[in-house]
């Protein structure tokens, strides 16, 4: 038999003590705390965000069907042509936020471009355009569209077919014309909407010029009677003494 030896050996280790934490582990840290708020506060932008275009469309909603007056609007607001006037001005202002559309802001200047206006005896801009629609001069969409197609032509009658400033001006045109042949139905009721506005206030008018005319006529009709000698002149109104019609005394 074979005895083995087997030599044990003891190996002392010794552990450092734990030291402060490196400055990479607290960096890591750090930047992981830092873009944990930034994911928060992307959500709380977000939730925010939904929220408000939640209470637009609740907003639009009832101002379309509620019986609640504060958030319907004023009366005013509710009118035909108003609300024809807020739907081509919303129209206008996306055209007024394009990126080359400065040049047709406003109206050309006389002492910068005085020849401009030998040359264009039309002239419009979106100035002029929202003036016109402010006064409610835009009964029909397709009134407005002639705007914007005579601002196009203006445009390519003086800066020239192909110009930057022509492509603009038919680029703004086809969108206000594609926007409202979109939308084409929407327009149609309001413009018929307008119609009535306008005939129910010519009926009124004609009504009360009916009346006043029968109130003028009643007046009109007087008599002079003589008390002691007195001269007196008596409104007799609408009463019928009969005059001129079977008479009430007996011939016989």
């Amino acid at each position: 038999n074979l005895k083995l030896k087997i030599k044990k050996e003891t190996r002392l280790v010794h552990r450092k003590a734990p030291g402060p934490k490196k400055a990479s582990h607290s960096k890591f840290t750090s930047s992981i705390k830092h873009s944990r708020a930034q994911v928060q506060e992307t959500r709380k932008k977000k939730r925010i965000k939904q929220q408000e275009e939640a209470d637009l469309y609740k907003s639009h909603v009832k101002g379309k069907g509620t019986s609640n007056r504060k958030e319907r609007g004023s009366a005013r607001e509710r009118m035909p042509h108003v609300v024809l006037s807020g739907r081509l001005e919303a129209i206008r202002s996306e055209v007024e936020n394009r990126k080359d559309v400065g040049p047709f802001l406003k109206p050309v200047s006389r002492t910068g471009l005085p020849h401009y206006y030998e040359n264009i005896k039309e002239p419009i801009d979106l100035q002029t355009i929202r003036e016109k629609n402010r006064k409610y001069e835009y009964n029909t969409a397709d009134k407005f569209v002639a705007h914007f197609e005579l601002m196009k032509e203006n445009a390519i009658k003086f800066n020239g077919a192909g110009s930057m400033l022509a492509r603009e001006a038919e680029e703004i045109y086809e969108f206000v014309e594609r926007t409202v042949e979109q939308n084409r139905l929407e327009f149609d009721e309001m413009e018929d909407a307008v119609k009535k506005q306008m005939t129910g206030r010519k009926k009124k008018k004609s009504k009360k010029t009916g009346s006043s005319s029968s109130s003028k006529a009643t007046k009109m009709n007087t008599a002079n009677v003589v008390l002691d000698g007195i001269s007196t002149q008596v409104n007799l109104g609408n009463l019928d003494f009969g005059l001129g019609g079977d008479s009430d005394s007996d011939d016989s």
